[in-house]
């Protein structure tokens, strides 16, 4: 009997070897040697260290920062995203922004906010709150400013704080609709100039998405021609006996952002989050007081600057980041944090890579320049599901190859483990 459990524990520990020296190999290999990389595999059963390389390091997470702006909400948030903070009087409502990114977003129906605003009789009063984060984030690319995918971040978003131009013969349409004698029907290196809201919209494009600069003063202007209504502006902040309307569930605000990467939707999102659990407008102190608090056990302490990656600041280290998906494991359904991101094969950013008749790869991707990123749960031919987190940085290869390696390697493991 001694002998018998003797060979098994030695087969077990000679395959467990021969699996990880295929990982190995497949790191080492030349292909990686003008980058970075990092790799770490966890085995959600075992609650163990499966294989780590460079996995205690620090990299640039590009977009797989999103994955700890979506712990800020599984945490923070209880079912849906505080839309307004807001009271009433005999003649007036009062409100504030809470950061909510649904306000007019075309992605989202069932406007609570603007339904609520729109059917009130009495004075809107609208209250700027104190914004502890700057409109364009820090360590952004500066030249981002003009691209839809990196609007500015504020205390009230209205449609992405985007404007939507379109073009029908050569009459030009804007929505907002504020925007509409704010355009030029001109060819330019940039869509809009740099500290002014005049946008260029080039002659031969049909339509485009620009970010606007935004200011309270601005949004009370927008507010006051969506809903035909004469709105005041206050820099007073709105009282702590002020109630919130919630605006909608945010799971299915949360799974837009993880499958399709959305940056806008990370950033408010995380607003959103401060503004329940402390009424106040910024990402920092919420970002602070998480560290401080339900992720102080991780084992190496992020650099987390924003809620989308954009950021060149961020470092997280590849086992950081898995032990984040391990305690959104736990904390949610298996079927419920599985629906949240990103399907090989399926949707989202990973709709055209890992493809196969059953679905095994459940991720969130990063981009950057020079940096590719992904992380998340995959499902293994033996049934066995593991956490895993691989990043590359300062990469000279085109992405493109750097992706298909990363999923050389996922699909090896895919196979043996």
């Amino acid at each position: 009997m001694k002998n018998t459990y003797c060979l098994l524990l030695f087969l077990g520990c000679y395959f467990s070897f021969a699996q990880n020296e295929l990982i190995e190999r497949s790191l080492q290999s030349s292909f990686y040697d003008d980058q970075q990389v990092g790799f770490y595999l966890y085995d959600i059963d075992t609650q163990k260290e499966v294989f780590s390389y460079n996995g205690i390091s620090y990299f640039l997470p590009a977009s797989n920062t999103k994955i700890a702006t979506l712990y800020a909400v599984a945490t923070v948030m209880k079912d849906s995203i505080p839309g307004i903070f807001y009271y009433e009087t005999d003649s007036e409502l009062h409100f504030q922004g809470t950061g909510d990114p649904t306000f007019l977003h075309p992605k989202f129906d069932n406007q609570r906010v603007l339904n609520f605003l729109k059917n009130s009789t009495k004075n809107l009063i609208y209250h700027a709150p104190a914004f502890d984060d700057s409109p364009f984030g820090n360590g952004w690319s500066w030249d981002d400013y003009a691209s839809d995918y990196a609007p500015e971040r504020s205390p009230f978003p209205i449609q992405e704080n985007l404007v939507y131009f379109g073009r029908t013969g050569k009459s030009i349409s804007a929505s907002p609709r504020y925007f509409e004698d704010k355009v030029t029907s001109e060819k330019r290196s940039f869509a809009r100039e740099f500290h002014r809201n005049t946008f260029y919209f080039a002659p031969h494009k049909s339509n485009i998405k620009i970010p606007y600069i935004t200011s309270p003063e601005l949004t009370r202007e927008i507010l006051s021609s969506v809903l035909d209504k004469e709105i005041s502006l206050t820099f007073t902040e709105i009282p702590k006996k002020a109630k919130i309307l919630y605006s909608r569930p945010w799971h299915s605000v949360a799974k837009y952002m993880m499958e399709e990467s959305d940056n806008f939707l990370a950033e408010q999102l995380l607003i959103a989050a401060s503004a329940e659990r402390s009424m106040e407008i910024g990402s920092e102190k919420l970002i602070a007081n998480l560290l401080k608090n339900e992720l102080q056990n991780l084992s190496q302490a992020p650099r987390w600057i924003d809620g989308s990656g954009l950021s060149r600041y961020n470092l997280f280290s590849p086992k950081s980041i898995v032990q984040i998906l391990d305690k959104l494991y736990k904390k949610l359904p298996e079927e419920e944090i599985l629906d949240l991101m990103a399907v090989g094969g399926k949707s989202g950013t990973l709709k055209s890579r890992y493809r196969s008749k059953n679905a095994y790869m459940f991720g969130k991707t990063g981009t950057l320049s020079n940096t590719v990123t992904l992380s998340g749960y995959l499902k293994t031919n033996s049934g066995k599901t593991y956490i895993f987190s691989l990043m590359s940085n300062n990469s000279t290869r085109p992405l493109s190859q750097v992706r298909n390696e990363h999923e050389k390697l996922l699909n090896l493991i895919r196979t043996n483990y």
